[in-house]
């Protein structure tokens, strides 16, 4: 064996290499000249990029490093990378370590440097990873030198959630000055303990400066007004909030004492104490720049006051620090970023003799085809401040240009006459695109965009909405085309049909008042209560309350101090209600007809009764199941509608139904219960922002929906911007403002005060001039409240690349019709000025002297069937399956008919099961989901598979799957996906007979040594959902690589023997589902994508042979009757 040599590149100060030979090396395009700059710029001293939005800073930071590594500048471990997310940090790992690979065979390189081929040139790798992950290792490793030890695990948001809600619900303490709900309550109190440690205020502080504040406003001298009322209106809020905020401090003070009793840690405490840790103690600092010479982070312009005083503590006073972001970006204020960090950063990181640090720029988009980057120059004309703090009006930063294979844009826009016929038009306008005959056509158009860089066509789309009570209409009039659809997140999850049933039913039998809840189940698709018995409920709901109060009428409760509004919908809620009809339906049976009881249930329908009855029931079945954990009562309430059935009906199948499950069972896992999951739900509903993701995960086979806020990271050939109105986007909501909000530090304590307007109140004489200053005020928080408006209207415009639909109407929900915003006025512009279509007049306001949508409402009967234009379809397939299938052969065979007819037949199946259900017989039905491995154990023992979904046992602990599980972990690490857990934090890795580190090792020298070592994939550790037989299939995939046929392969990793002759064939079954996935995925030929196991072991790669098709796959499945 030959001698390994380690680090063979001599450390130089003259690099031998430029960055178009880096790039010529690597077989990549020669870099621009400001690319080409950046890459060869001083690595001794800090930097600054400003990188407008798709303007390859990915690409040319992982080229930087090469650069940096190639030419012996540094070596490869002394770098550090730092990034939000996961997938960016992935992104720039693989990149690296891909190059570096490259680098390592490269011959003409090694020829440069002298060195033979069978010398190992590189040791170590860069450190590529998360802010919050670099944050928890300074955390751990120097807590206790505080006196904190490290904490086990970290509170996530649902948990820390529940952890307030828990301190809030059992204090005690004076809350007169708080007029907020429970929720919001729970809002501030987490944001006030986010900012206190983001920005080092004690608590005492901020009870001081609040109390002198007060003071001061209160003490002026009153001008000559109602002795009553000395203040002006608008000043009273203000006092509100200030002694609110005064309030809540020791709830605050409970949950900061709580989590260090505890010695919890939510991300944010985790960030603040890494940088108490390095403000602190100097020498962790040290260790820090000692480790690492060359520090870059990415998406700077999102860092908060924690991460600054982090990277200045360790990485400061001259450090060699480059930042990269783009200010017109900043659209994180609301997580305590500031929209200032970026052009601050060459005075917060100055050189070692004092200068500003340097300033570089990435200005061209690789992104944006023409006509969408005039608009995004545009938009973002006002926000291109200077780069430096100096003030140099004249330091502007450039706009985007094109680049060289940039075509012209497809823009257009158009302004409807209500937001129901705005919905329908982007639903047309996507039928263009979404159809099944043109996304057949897709492999050839991929084919033919690779001969012709400038062509375009559409394969992803993206539909992103300022505010989520935009998704379901706009949801609705997609699938009424029958175009394939996917609401992103959490906070848009609760508005598909089948999970809102769910969250409706989990408030009612949580919730006494929850009575809007209710009236969603009343006329869903199961119940389909008609307006006439519901208005009869009512009636009974009212009558049932002044029978129990008949002395007590409006004025007598108001001097009793009563909330009316509140007093009267407990008086009559209408789900109490609901409670006794089931009681007068067993009272009914002995009552004489023409008494009271008996008129009561005379003024509903016989059938609507029955129904009402039968719910009130049901409610009360599932109220009795309440302690159940929360997944656990999701499940029961699927099977009490019935839910199956319906999401069976629909393509996406139990894709959403599955995904909320998930969301409440990590909920509940965090020891969340039924009250705290619900007010959690409604707040990420509420949230702006929603709840926190590591990045949009980017589908070409659906549409998907999702807020602007959620979209940054991600990019579409097509993007349609809905509701561009008035008021809408750009928001017209007031801004951070310490004055107003209770929840937010007063802003003259926090660390970036300086970036704030000073409230001047020292100046004010009279109640008069405080009115006036605190007016100039608001304005002020309201301006730079636009300004991240404009900053959120340009994420949203350069997330298209080459197809961009911008929409509103005049008449929304309200009584006046609302005018387009500037940013339609924008699009609308520029649109004309490259000839693109436009629907509508903007300078002709419409006649209607009210809003249509409101005196003609959009009509529908009801109840609401929910399959509408599919009703006759299922019932003649309803027909023909009932008897017996002897009419079913007929369906099938007859061309003439309708093929959508077929697509209902696993759906209608299941309603005939669930109809004809008899329980006295124990039938094990496959679930309506299942894993690929779920799917091979179902292969392989029917018997035993159904005996497993009859009683689950859990599996006894193995160690060849904890040593599988460990190796892959590791060739994630290698891949650049960041593994969750070290090897020896894997579930049982301490138990007896665990995998030893010697078999590792072995497994990990023989993989490198295999055919794939030097190989890199085009993807790893893929995730899918198929849906196979009315079976929703899901899995992931080990790698994916191309082959040089221009196809694919997918590529599981076992580290078990090899498998030969009838366990080969089962085994298949894997492959056969992962190639059908990746064809759909990759929206080519199944053909074209093939299939192998390699055994790390033997080092075996196996292909087997005859794969199973999608007829093959849902042959297997038939075998086992559905449920």
């Amino acid at each position: 064996m030959s001698e390994i040599i380690m680090n063979q590149i001599p450390m130089n100060k003259n690099p031998k290499f430029s960055p178009e030979d880096i790039a010529a090396i690597l077989g990549q395009y020669p870099p621009t000249p400001e690319q080409a700059k950046i890459i060869a710029s001083p690595h001794d001293r800090p930097a600054v990029v400003i990188a407008g939005a798709g303007s390859g800073k990915t690409e040319t930071m992982s080229t930087r490093v090469i650069y940096l590594i190639a030419n012996g500048l540094v070596e490869p471990d002394k770098i550090l990378g730092l990034t939000f997310t996961r997938k960016s940090a992935n992104d720039l790992a693989v990149k690296v370590r891909n190059s570096l690979r490259v680098l390592e065979r490269s011959a003409e390189y090694r020829a440069k440097l002298g060195v033979n081929d069978k010398v190992r040139i590189f040791s170590g790798e860069p450190s590529i990873s998360t802010y919050h992950s670099y944050a928890n290792k300074i955390a751990a490793s120097h807590s206790l030198r505080l006196g904190i030890e490290p904490p086990e695990s970290m509170l996530g948001e649902a948990a820390a959630w529940q952890q307030v809600e828990k301190i809030v619900r059992n204090y005690d303490g004076d809350m007169s000055d708080v007029e907020s709900l429970l929720s919001t309550v729970i809002k501030d109190v987490l944001k006030l303990v986010s900012q206190i440690k983001e920005h080092e205020v004690e608590i005492l502080r901020i009870t001081e400066f609040t109390e002198q504040f007060l003071s001061e406003v209160l003490n002026v001298e009153p001008v000559a007004r109602n002795k009553f009322a000395p203040y002006y209106a608008d000043v009273l809020p203000i006092i509100t909030a200030q002694k609110a905020r005064l309030q809540l401090l020791p709830i605050v003070e409970r949950v900061i004492n709580e989590r260090a009793r505890k010695s919890e840690l939510t991300f944010d405490d985790q960030m603040s104490l890494a940088a108490d840790i390095a403000g602190k103690f100097p020498d962790v600092g040290a260790i820090e720049r000692e480790k690492y010479q060359v520090v870059l982070l990415d998406e700077y312009q999102d860092t908060s006051a924690s991460q600054l005083r982090l990277m200045q503590a360790l990485f400061g006073g001259g450090h060699p620090i480059t930042a990269v972001g783009d200010p017109c970006q900043a659209i994180y204020a609301w997580r305590g970023a500031s929209s200032d960090t970026m052009a601050a950063f060459p005075t917060d990181f100055r050189s070692r003799d004092g200068k500003l640090a340097e300033s570089y720029t990435l200005l061209i988009s690789w992104r944006n085809d023409h006509g969408i980057l005039d608009l995004a120059n545009t938009v973002s004309e006002s926000l291109r401040n200077p780069i430096n703090s100096t003030g140099n009006s004249n330091s502007k930063i450039s706009k985007l240009g094109p680049k060289p294979t940039a075509a012209p844009a497809e823009l257009s826009c158009g302004i409807y006459a209500t937001v129901e016929l705005e919905a329908e038009a982007i639903a047309d306008h996507l039928v263009s695109f979404w159809s099944k005959e043109v996304r057949e056509k897709l492999p050839e158009l991929i084919e033919k965009k690779k001969k012709d860089p400038t062509f375009r066509f559409v394969e992803s789309t993206a539909i992103l909405v300022r505010n989520r009570s935009q998704i379901s209409e706009i949801e609705s009039a997609l699938r009424a085309l029958e175009i394939p659809v996917e609401v992103v997140g959490i906070d848009g999850l609760i508005h598909i049909p089948e999970v809102a049933e769910i969250h409706a039913m989990l408030r009612v039998i949580a919730l006494p008042d929850a009575g809007t809840a209710l009236m969603r189940l009343l006329n869903n698709g199961f119940w389909r209560i008609g307006p006439a018995d519901i208005a009869a409920l009512g009636k009974f709901a009212r009558s049932r309350a002044s029978e129990r109060e008949p002395g007590r009428n409006l004025v007598e409760r108001v001097l009793n101090g009563s909330d009316v509004e509140s007093d009267e919908l407990a008086r009559s809620s209408i789900v109490e209600a609901l409670d006794e009809l089931a009681e007068l339906a067993e009272l009914s049976k002995v009552v004489q007809r023409g008494s009271s009881k008996s008129n009561v249930r005379d003024s509903f329908s016989e059938v609507g009764f029955t129904r009402l009855v039968a719910l009130a029931k049901q409610i009360q079945r599932l109220r009795k199941k309440v302690h159940l954990p929360i997944p656990d009562l999701i499940v029961a309430i699927e099977r009490e509608l019935y839910l199956a059935v319906d999401v069976a009906l629909t393509e996406h199948n139990r894709r959403y139904l599955d995904r909320f499950i998930d969301e409440a069972n990590n909920f509940y896992s965090q020891g969340g219960s039924l009250s705290s999951f619900l007010t959690w739900i409604d707040v990420a509903d509420r949230e702006e922002g929603g709840l926190r993701a590591g990045g949009v995960e980017v589908r070409k086979d659906v549409v998907q929906i999702l807020t602007v806020h959620g979209a940054k990271g991600g990019e579409w050939d097509l993007v349609v911007l809905p509701g561009l109105a008035e008021g809408v986007f750009p928001s017209d909501k007031s801004g951070e403002n310490w004055l107003k909000d209770e929840g937010t530090v007063p802003f003259p304590l926090r660390l970036d005060r300086d970036r704030f307007k000073p409230l001047e109140l020292q100046r004010c004489i009279t109640t008069t001039d405080v009115r006036d200053e605190i007016g100039n005020y608001h304005l002020y928080c309201n301006d730079r409240k636009g300004d991240e408006e404009q900053r959120l209207a340009y994420v949203a415009v350069t997330r298209a690349r080459s197809h961009l639909f911008c929409t509103t109407s005049w008449w929304r929900n309200g009584k006046n019709f609302v005018p387009p915003s500037s940013l339609y006025k924008d699009v609308f512009n520029q649109v004309v000025k490259v000839g693109g279509e436009v629907a509508g007049e903007i300078d002709v306001p419409p006649t209607d002297p009210e809003n249509p949508g409101l005196v003609n409402p959009k009509s529908a009967p009801w109840p609401v069937d929910p399959l509408g234009k599919r009703r006759p379809n299922f019932e003649t397939l309803l027909k023909a399956l009932q008897n017996n299938n002897s009419d079913f052969s007929i369906i099938s065979e007859n061309t003439q008919l309708d093929q959508k007819i077929l697509e209902l037949k696993s759906g209608v199946e299941l309603a005939l099961q669930e109809q004809q259900r008899d329980k006295s017989e124990i039938i094990v039905k496959l679930p309506p989901r299942l894993s690929v491995s779920a799917l091979l154990a179902l292969a392989t023992d029917q018997k035993e598979f159904a005996a497993r979904i009859r009683r689950p046992l859990p599996f006894k602990p193995d160690p060849i799957a904890r040593r599988g599980t460990a190796f892959h972990s590791w060739l994630e690490e290698r891949f650049g996906d960041v593994a969750l857990l070290d090897e020896d934090e894997l579930p049982g890795s301490a138990d007896e007979g665990a995998f030893d580190e010697s078999v590792l090792s072995s497994l990990k020298e023989k993989w490198l040594a295999s055919e794939w070592g030097n190989r890199s994939p085009i993807a790893v550790e893929v995730p899918f959902e198929r849906t196979i037989a009315g079976v929703l299939l899901r899995g992931r995939m080990d790698a994916v690589y191309s082959t040089p046929t221009g196809g694919f392969e997918v590529v599981d990793w076992k580290t078990g023997s090899a498998k030969s002759g009838r366990e080969l064939e089962l085994a298949a079954i894997q492959l056969a589902m992962y190639r059908l996935a990746y064809a759909e995925i990759a929206n080519c030929n199944l053909s074209d994508v093939g299939a192998a196991f390699h055994y790390v072991s033997s080092q075996e790669t196996i292909r087997p042979a005859d794969l199973l098709d999608r007829n093959g796959l849902i042959d297997l499945i038939d075998q086992v009757p559905t449920s």
